[in-house]
């Protein structure tokens, strides 16, 4: 807290009251409770921690202090939490080790000062793992990191480096220059921090440098990018907070016609800048938000795609236009959550622009790669490059939330059809291919061309582009736009068995709390938790882990590292699959990849959690070290076994043990699931070979 606050908010342990003769330790009072822990939920026992610790001072709490941390030496009864804190006060309750974990901390504490979750550009709840609030860090030895944008500009520690921007005008020219929140002290050029846009309601977005260095060293997400952020109340009271973009060099992000670019990042310097331009309503072509050109793609990928027509055509109905949709300088294939298959995600494997109606003809790919965002290992680059085993791992962003991916351009183009192929299980019902067009005016808005459904995910599409340059006629027009492919693609991802968990830890409060004062971070509440809060606390729950759909891995998932048990307590110490794919060492990698295979609660092993970065998405794939679930003996305690066991059963005892099922509530995968090579494999199933 001090360092994000570059000392403005400090910890300390001298109060007004003399306390000196309750203290175990400096600031530390420890009580007894005359109830038990095994018995009753954390509500009554937080309480009773009250009552007794109030009997003890001999004064009611919060008294002169700012903030009360209560640590409970374990927990019997709803466990699956670390810590829950209640909003705009002073409390916050712990379990075990995790009141030594900073992320913990800051997370609770920042309930405290008024902060609600973080979610990311999946739509959830504590995906922002740019922020704090979204839950990125767990252990001992991990901490540095602070708020986003959002939370930045409502906590009142960089008051002295903000600016803001009226997005709610039909032009705007705004280039500016700022710094990460880690340099908010080395600044000698006082950059700002923190950009709002207002939009001239209660929702406006954030702007800033995520510098993954100093305080924010121990980032878990878009290092060293822009980021942009949606939150309510104007960004001054309690409101969830949505990551909306994170953008490298040359990327943009569009939203009602504002474009907002990374133009330049610059990471060399001292401090790190990102050079920012939000622009609306100037030419396209001319304005300084034109995007920096990427290294050029190769042109020796196929220039006709297959052409074999379907016996059953799409139709799609052009949007009528005042003018030929022709040419063009911006083209992409959009879908909002819902036309895609799966609400928050695209996967394309191949895009292509050409100058014919049926996909001949040149094809436009040395522009600049545009998106609406994509997961790390899978940029929007990957769509262009001719490689039908590389794809597009496209993310939502804007409002409405919709995916979106294509090129731009520094001069006109004609366009007259695209092609695309996308992943059957992540692609897309529906889409419309839109064109920023090149018409002389002065605003910059995307017009839809064609939209077409009851498309069939995972097939190639052509999708051409009528001309209308009259009256539209009374019924909409009807053409073929889909072919099929003539070939099957090389290779293509399959269901991944592995398992990760479905929830992540906090959940959100039920009632809207009091607004955030950003002249002071830290204060007495002005009424003190009743012996029955009346106030949901936010808790961090757990829930067992869930198959994916697919093999894409969240980069901030969480596996397993290490599990300790000392005097009945139990200490867990987690990692990211961002973490384990930042390893410089690959040895090191494969290490923790191969060996870390227990589990624990909502903790998979590395394998399961981290299915990319292992290499472990196969269906076929199994670790002779991997650990299955085998039975439950009568003490209530979990067998496994390791995949390698397996081969020195007979064939009865082997079917009888891939047969089993796994117990409601154990972490555990059965055998079948964790250990294909070596079960039988059941009728009609895929057969994987030892």
């Amino acid at each position: 807290m001090s360092a994000c606050s570059f000392g403005q908010l400090n910890i300390v342990n001298e109060y007004s009251v003399n306390i000196t003769e309750h203290e175990a330790a400096p600031g530390v009072i420890e009580v007894d409770i005359n109830i038990s822990l095994e018995t009753n939920d954390r509500y009554t026992i937080h309480d009773a921690v009250t009552v007794a610790v109030q009997d003890k001072l001999g004064f009611v709490l919060p008294g002169p202090f700012e903030q009360v941390m209560y640590v409970l030496e374990k927990c019997y009864i709803g466990c699956g939490w670390a810590a829950y804190a209640y909003v705009n006060s002073w409390m916050s309750v712990y379990q075990g080790g995790y009141y030594a974990q900073a992320g913990v901390q800051m997370h609770e504490i920042g309930h405290n000062f008024g902060f609600a979750h973080s979610g990311g550009l999946n739509g959830q709840t504590y995906t922002d793992h740019t922020c704090q609030m979204g839950n990125p860090l767990y252990g001992d030895d991990e901490g540095k990191m602070c708020y986003n944008p959002a939370k930045n500009w409502a906590i009142g520690w960089y008051d002295s480096k903000k600016s803001e921007v009226n997005i709610n005008k039909d032009v705007i020219s705004h280039v500016e220059t700022i710094v990460g929140i880690a340099d908010f002290d080395n600044n000698s050029d006082e950059r700002n921090v923190i950009i709002k846009l207002e939009t001239g309601t209660s929702n406006d977005y954030f702007v800033g440098f995520n510098r993954a260095i100093g305080v924010n060293s121990q980032n878990d997400e878009a290092d060293n990018e822009v980021t942009i952020v949606l939150t309510g109340n104007n960004g001054e009271a309690y409101s969830q907070s949505r990551l909306q973009a994170t953008l490298q060099e040359g990327e943009y992000w569009a939203l009602n016609g504002m474009i907002i670019t990374a133009e330049e990042i610059n990471i060399t310097s001292d401090p790190g800048t990102a050079k920012v331009s939000i622009m609306k309503g100037s030419n396209p072509t001319n304005s300084p938000t034109r995007v920096p050109a990427p290294p050029t793609l190769p042109t020796s990928g196929p220039v006709k795609p297959p052409t074999l027509p379907t016996n059953s055509p799409i139709q799609s109905t052009p949007t009528p236009t005042n003018s030929p949709v022709s040419p063009v300088v911006s083209v992409r294939i959009w879908a909002d959550a819902s036309m895609l298959v799966r609400d928050w995600l695209w996967d394309v494997y191949d895009v292509g622009f050409y100058s014919n109606s049926d996909c001949t003809g040149i094809n436009y790919n040395t522009g600049n790669v545009i998106s609406s965002g994509y997961h790390e290992l899978y940029p929007a680059s990957n769509a262009f490059d001719a490689d039908m085993d590389s794809r597009w791992g496209g993310r939502l962003s804007g409002s409405p939330r919709a995916c979106w991916i294509g090129m731009s351009f520094t001069s006109s183009v004609d366009v007259q059809c695209v092609s695309f192929k996308d992943l059957g299980n992540n692609g897309a019902k529906a889409i419309e291919l839109q064109i920023l067009a090149d018409n002389g005016s002065s605003k910059v808005n995307w017009t839809t061309l064609v939209r077409t459904e009851n498309l069939t995910p995972g097939q190639r599409h052509n999708i051409s582009v009528v001309q209308v340059t009259s009256t539209p006629t009374s019924s909409p027009m009807k053409f073929p736009t889909s072919t099929s492919p003539t070939n099957s693609p090389k290779k293509a991802p399959t269901p991944s068995p592995t398992r990760i968990p479905s929830k992540p830890p906090t959940s959100a409060p039920t009632n809207s709390p009091t607004k955030l004062p950003t002249l002071s971070p830290t204060r007495n509440p002005n009424k003190q938790p009743t012996p029955s809060p009346t106030q949901a606390p936010i808790t961090i729950e757990s829930s067992p882990p869930t198959k994916l759909d697919s093999c894409s891995e969240d980069s901030g998932a969480r596996f397993l590292m290490k599990i300790k048990k000392k005097n009945g307590e139990i200490k867990v110490e987690v990692k990211s699959c961002n973490w384990l794919r930042k390893l410089t060492k690959e040895k090191k990698r494969t290490k923790i990849c191969e060996r870390k295979v227990l589990c624990y609660e909502e903790y998979g092993s590395a394998m399961d959690t981290c299915t990319e970065t292992c290499d472990s998405c196969d269906p076929c794939f199994e670790n002779s070290r991997s650990k299955f679930y085998y039975r439950t003996n009568k003490s209530g305690k979990v067998l496994t076994k390791p995949c390698s066991w397996l081969a020195s059963l007979d064939n009865e005892i082997l079917e009888k043990t891939c047969q089993k099922s796994v117990q409601t509530g154990v972490c555990y995968g059965s055998a079948m699931e964790v250990c294909p090579k070596s079960c039988p494999t059941p009728a009609g199933a895929m057969r994987c070979e030892l």
